[in-house]
């Protein structure tokens, strides 16, 4: 996946692309270019920063993308830069984690002078090579000789190229060169050549197999209706070609669900968009759960959409159900399906079954009673915290405690949460669990957690269980203000460390 940013603005894009659509998109190469050259500000930022991170694996294509913009030069001297400053000799000579080989075969590409931006394709897109001469023999028998006199590593800036002895102004190699091997002849020398490879006509193809000209989505993207309601949304198109189009839709809903207008049409304007709105309606007696509403689409001039489909979040006011973003509880048989820590581990539902925790069940720990996540397994299952307001209508007057059942992921976790009460007071107190393993093991319980249920292993995405044990864990009590009504509970915007996992509450 490539990550392009300026100007307060990131795009990202994964390849095979149409590099030529998304440059129109971003208002033609005159655009892109200062906004390569922006991105290429740092080489080596880091995976938080807002430039290019060429010590590691997620932005190694984007050198090679000023060949695309008209600015093969660019490429050229950014390569070369990223060549003589990110790679040293000795054991730490590579800037970042060499995954499978990737950093290692970047550098190759890069002092051979040629990237396969495209993968899928054999094309190669070029930049110019580290050495006088290199010769590259494929196991199929193919030899692809490259000839630069005077090449180094301050020395790279394409003059000119021939092709198996034809003069070339293209920045790139076609599949045949790659099948069949040949020679190529570079002049170099230490000023940039602006022009070559410059022209329209000279740029790489840009793929456009399955592109289609409109891009659909919904806002919201997963609209939430409580049984017996309705709700307000739209589905958006975006335009991101040359000529206005106009949208024709139908939905399909659920048996309980209902949305009006379930079809209908709206013009989407060249390089802009548009929407149409619609209500979702869920009858009095759907039970809450996720469901879907399949939608069909097709443009002005007879091009179908992909099918599309939106989810819906049937709840009762006060459920925690939509706010779940996370899968954390896996079937042994399919332990893929779920990912808790980011790592591909997760709860097994049938050790959880074992011990009561079940869709729906209620469960007791400490004498406090908490209604365990009511869905399918293998579903969004529980909320890690990033500062959701979950509205509590129908807490409990007089109450005096707050408690949650849930766990952390990479921790020991601790956050702040902020209680809002009806009156419009708010108090704040801190909120934190047990890393889910303690810590492998080696850890100790903390925050006040008491242990819900535990369990003898985890689910590992690899297959086969993972012999270490895991636990749900009930916080410390946050006292409340009893002579006052909780309205809405704030999570953590952030932790000390770590994820916190929420399975249920319980306000008593």
């Amino acid at each position: 996946m490539g990550k392009l940013e300026g100007d307060g603005a990131q795009y990202n894009w994964m390849v095979p692309f149409n590099l030529g659509g998304l440059f129109a998109a971003l208002g033609g190469k005159s655009n892109v270019v200062p906004r390569l050259d922006t991105f290429f500000t740092q080489l080596n930022g880091g995976p938080n920063s807002p430039y290019a991170f060429l010590g590691n694996e997620p932005t190694l294509e984007t050198p090679w993308e000023y060949d695309y913009a008209g600015a093969p030069y660019k490429t050229q001297n950014t390569v070369r830069q990223a060549v003589n400053t990110l790679y040293m000799p000795g054991p730490a000579g590579l800037a970042g984690n060499d995954d499978l080989g990737q950093m290692s075969s970047w550098y190759v590409f890069a002092a051979l002078g040629m990237f396969p931006e495209t993968p899928g394709t054999a094309s190669l897109v070029l930049a110019s090579p580290l050495f006088p001469s290199m010769t590259v023999h494929r196991p199929s028998g193919q030899v692809i000789k490259i000839n630069a006199p005077g090449a180094s590593a301050t020395t790279y800036d394409v003059q000119s190229l021939k092709v198996n002895g034809q003069s070339s102004t293209q920045p790139w190699l076609p599949p045949s060169f790659i099948a069949q091997g040949g020679t190529l002849d570079y002049t170099l020398s230490t000023t940039p050549n602006t022009s070559w490879g410059a022209a329209p006509g000279d740029a790489p193809p840009s793929f456009q197999y399955g592109e289609t000209p409109i891009l659909v989505s919904f806002n919201p993207g997963r609209p939430v209706v409580a049984p017996g309601g309705t709700t307000q949304g739209s589905i958006v198109a975006q335009n991101i070609g040359n000529t206005a189009s106009t949208l024709s839709w139908s939905a399909t809903a659920p048996s309980g669900l209902t949305i009006t207008p379930s079809s209908g049409s709206f013009s989407v304007p060249a390089n802009a968009s548009g929407n149409q709105s619609f209500t979702v309606a869920a009858g009095a007696n759907m039970q809450e759960g996720y469901y879907s509403i399949s939608f069909s689409a097709q443009t002005s001039n007879g091009t179908k959409l992909p099918p599309l489909t939106m989810s819906v979040v049937v709840a009762k006011p006060g459920s925690l159900l939509p706010f779940f973003n996370n899968i954390g509880i896996s079937d042994n048989s399919n332990p893929s399906a779920a990912n808790f820590d980011g790592d591909g581990f997760s709860y097994s539902a049938q050790q959880l079954a074992q011990n009561g925790y079940t869709p729906g069940a209620t469960v007791t720990v400490s004498g406090i009673s908490y209604t365990w996540p009511n869905v399918p397994v293998a579903t969004l299952d529980n909320i890690e915290a990033n500062g959701q307001t979950i509205k509590t209508p129908n807490a409990k007057t007089a109450a005096t405690q707050l408690t949650f059942l849930g766990s952390s992921t990479n921790g020991p976790s601790e956050g702040t949460i902020t209680i809002t009460y009806t009156d419009g007071t708010s108090a704040t107190a801190q909120l934190g669990f047990t890393d889910w393993t303690v810590n492998g093991g080696g850890g100790s319980m903390m925050y006040g957690n008491v242990v819900a249920t535990k369990l003898p292993y985890r689910n590992s995405s690899g297959g086969t269980p993972d012999q270490t044990v895991t636990y749900i864990f009930a916080t410390a009590s946050v006292s409340l203000d009893s002579t006052k009504q909780v309205a809405s509970i704030t999570l953590p915007s952030s932790t000390n460390q770590g994820s916190l996992h929420i399975f249920a509450l319980a306000i008593s």
